[in-house]
């Protein structure tokens, strides 16, 4: 009979989540919400140390090399979408791209 009602219970709490149900606009590994980001990486000038880079732009989504790589949360089914590429030089930013996402393109 416990045994029957613990699984009862587990079987209720199911699906049961302590997060938020809100939509996000920032992909699950970057820190900050894309748009912040787009905006927020204009303001840097060239020569900003990688550190201080992370603080300002959050972490990305995907490090390639010497590219940080920021993505938006839906990267678009019919709606074209855009990818941030920054790129570092010796440890500092040198530069940032602005790059679309292509239908059926992996970014």
């Amino acid at each position: 009979m416990l045994i029957a009602c613990t699984l009862i219970c587990l079987a209720g709490m199911r699906g049961c989540t302590t997060g938020s149900a809100e939509a996000t606009d920032r992909h699950p590994f970057q820190k900050y919400a894309y748009d912040d980001v787009r905006r927020a990486v204009k303001q840097l000038p060239a020569g900003t140390p990688r550190h201080e880079v992370m603080l300002r732009l959050g972490s990305p989504a995907e490090i390639r090399g010497n590219t940080w790589i920021y993505l938006p949360q839906d990267t678009g089914f019919l709606i074209p979408r855009e990818m941030l590429e920054v790129t570092f030089t010796g440890g500092v930013f040198a530069s940032y791209t602005f790059k679309p996402i292509l239908f059926g393109q992996t970014p």
